[in-house]
């Protein structure tokens, strides 16, 4: 798949070849806003390290060690990688792996997934958009209808909310924001 970013030259379009469609003018995007929720992550500690104790029962039977604050949590493994779960930055998630492991020097080896709520921010017609044959609305199953976008599934509410699963990449928010809003515009209510 060829993508050319914004930012990467003076020009302000994007062009993603992706089923022949065309995505122009970010313009309309740039007024969306968006909050990323959640962010899981794999990182490296870059050595074997020795893990306290867990305090739960069933530390038999998992060999990591668990560290909760909140809706945060650090799995950490022997090996030296820590899973990380409920941080709404990166940055967030280096410091407290810091805070952790002080004498360790941490590096981030993979983003799993980025979760992100944004909000339609005009009306369309849903009876006929969630008839499109790309849209999969089932309302006996779920309250949403799903879109799919090169493996990334947004889901589409009757209250214009939008939520994004399986991002990997902090550039592709944007992209795939875009390329509904596009796919919404020929339903909107005039």
């Amino acid at each position: 798949m060829n993508r050319h970013y914004p930012g990467n030259d003076d020009e302000c379009s994007t062009y993603i070849s992706y089923k022949d469609h065309r995505i122009s003018s970010l313009q309309s995007i740039m007024s969306v806003e968006y909050e990323i929720t959640n962010i899981v992550s794999i990182w490296n500690l870059g050595q074997r390290i020795d893990l306290p104790e867990n305090d739960y029962k069933g530390r038999k039977r998992f060999n990591g060690w668990i560290k909760k604050d909140g809706k945060k949590t650090c799995i950490a493994f022997a090996s030296g990688k820590v899973t990380t779960t409920g941080f709404k930055s990166l940055a967030d998630v280096a410091v407290t792996i810091k805070i952790m492991f002080p004498d360790y020097d941490s590096f981030l080896e993979k983003i799993v997934s980025i979760a992100v709520k944004s909000f339609l921010p005009y009306q369309i017609d849903k009876r006929k958009f969630f008839n499109e044959p790309d849209i999969i609305y089932e309302p006996e199953l779920f309250p949403a209808a799903l879109w799919y976008y090169n493996k990334i599934c947004l889901m589409f509410f009757h209250t214009n909310s939008i939520v994004m699963n399986g991002l990997q990449r902090f550039s592709d928010i944007e992209i795939v924001l875009a390329a509904f809003m596009k796919r919404a515009l020929p339903f909107k209510k005039v």
